[in-house]
């Protein structure tokens, strides 16, 4: 059951959501100086928030430190996730590896944020951006799979950034193959905008591969008036991948 506090966090969330900020304050106008985690979390949602006059860069770290210093597992994957990307505090891909770690301590599907950034920080080598031997594949793609297997909002997102970190290895199995056909052909049909730049990737890599497969030196033919054609129509198969390329959505 609900306690009073978490009545509270979730009535003033759901009022900054829809922008409507002066009834967020004036719900907490009455628990400044309560030292609670639930209201901390409010104040900090509140403040945090670049839409709204109430936006405090200073007080939106005094609530996120603060649920930091109380182990809150909510304030402490938001303070990673602010530390990853540079937002209020200044970037630091180790701090927020450190308190993603830490958060996978606690049981529950609330973690998935956290193994999501996981994924993305070992998926990118983003200690070492500049280091692609930064990067680790598979723990990214055990973090991803982890994700996926739950009910998060972040299910999604990890099944995207699961396919993008197979293509990006480059020596993909027939299984992977597969298995990205399938995950895919999922993004896009619940997400068309999001999910195309990286399904069309796919499939005109397929294409690609496919076309060195049936025009390969071994299946060419002996004529030199039939190897003409052979060598024609794959000529025009690539000209044909490189305008789609050209028109459909790109990840790059």
């Amino acid at each position: 059951m609900a306690t009073q506090y978490q009545v509270i966090c979730q009535e003033v969330t759901e009022f900054v959501k829809r922008g409507e900020f002066e009834r967020a304050a004036s719900v907490l106008e009455k628990y400044k100086g309560v030292r609670e985690k639930f209201i901390a979390r409010a104040f900090y949602i509140l403040y945090s928030d670049k839409r709204s006059h109430y936006y405090s860069r200073e007080g939106a770290i005094e609530h996120l430190n603060f649920l930091e210093k109380a182990k809150d597992i909510w304030g402490v994957m938001e303070k990673g996730r602010c530390l990853l990307e540079g937002d209020l505090y200044k970037k630091d891909t180790f701090g927020a590896e450190d308190l993603f770690n830490a958060a996978l301590n606690v049981k529950g599907t609330s973690i998935d944020k956290a193994k999501y950034y996981l994924g993305l920080i070992a998926s990118n080598g983003l200690h070492s951006p500049d280091n692609e031997d930064a990067r680790d594949p598979e723990h990214a793609r055990a973090m991803f799979s982890e994700v996926m297997q739950g009910e998060s909002g972040f299910r999604e997102l990890a099944r995207e950034e699961y396919c993008r970190t197979i293509m990006r290895s480059g020596q993909i199995t027939p299984k992977e193959r597969a298995s990205l056909f399938n995950h895919l052909s999922q993004l896009f049909t619940k997400n068309p905008e999001r999910g195309a730049p990286l399904y069309s990737e796919f499939l005109l890599e397929a294409l690609s591969i496919l076309g060195k497969t049936v025009f390969s030196e071994e299946r060419a033919p002996q004529g030199m008036t039939e190897k003409a054609d052979f060598d024609a129509r794959y000529n025009e198969l690539r000209n044909a991948i490189t305008v789609m390329k050209n028109i459909l959505p790109s990840t790059k």
